[in-house]
């Protein structure tokens, strides 16, 4: 992939595709296109304010702190999402650190282009808004999930979580990764995955989850969610 490449397919998806043409067209000429390798830091929990980063292809996962002092994996995003917009707003060191966990492409767009952007244009924005909203909305949508008090039906509520927002079957996450995402521990994560294996959901092993059947995966949660469910276990 290289850059137009990146920028078009941005262009097509997620909080970019729902702007309009001229402010795309704005944005991006301000871009840069940057390649980071399995494990590579975009940006760092507690960092000096900066850009925002649009994810074209690959994933990375977003880290923060919890309130006892630990830092935990909050998230995966991939392609089509956008990271890092709240310095936009609050000018404020970065709430959150952002790593590779596979080759992944990005394009970024500097603050101080940012702040060009609105200074010229103040109708921008309302875009860098629903940015805002849109990344309210997934942390939102991560937390009601952590609120399922049944272990198995976390575990699978996340991962169609994770499916629904990249619709690829390659989930790039491993039974770890799943453990800290769905607040769970490995035993209950393997527990979990090898009855999701046995079913045909998943077909992978343990550094990276791959789902065999995504509509069979979105099954069993509606199952699990109108049967009261028979299998309960602590995470």
């Amino acid at each position: 992939m290289d850059s137009a490449e990146a920028q078009k397919l941005l262009s097509s998806l997620g909080w970019l595709a729902r702007t309009p043409a001229d402010f795309r067209k704005i944005l991006l000429n301000r871009s840069t296109f940057q390649r980071y390798g399995d494990g590579d830091t975009l940006f760092n929990l507690g960092d000096p304010p900066g850009g925002i980063y649009g994810i074209a292809a690959g994933a990375v996962e977003i880290e923060g702190p919890t309130l006892v002092g630990e830092t935990n994996v909050l998230d995966i995003a991939s392609s089509g999402r956008w990271l890092g917009c709240e310095a936009v707003f609050t000018g404020a060191d970065r709430p959150f650190g952002v790593r590779a966990i596979r080759p992944t492409e990005v394009v970024h767009v500097p603050l101080a282009s940012l702040e060009a952007i609105v200074a010229a244009n103040p109708e921008a924005w309302r875009f860098f808004g629903l940015l805002a909203i849109e990344s309210a909305d997934i942390a939102s949508a991560a937390a009601f999930t952590l609120l399922i008090r049944d272990a198995r039906k976390r575990g699978i509520a996340v991962l169609t979580r994770l499916y629904d927002r990249s619709k690829r079957g390659d989930l790039a996450i491993s039974q770890e990764r799943l453990a800290c995402l769905a607040n769970l521990s490995r035993t209950s994560v393997v527990s979990i995955v090898g009855e999701l294996r046995n079913k045909g959901v998943v077909k992978s092993g343990y550094r990276a989850l791959a789902l065999g059947n995504a509509e069979g995966l979105k099954s069993m949660l509606a199952q699990a969610g109108s049967a009261g469910q028979h299998w309960n276990q602590n995470g």
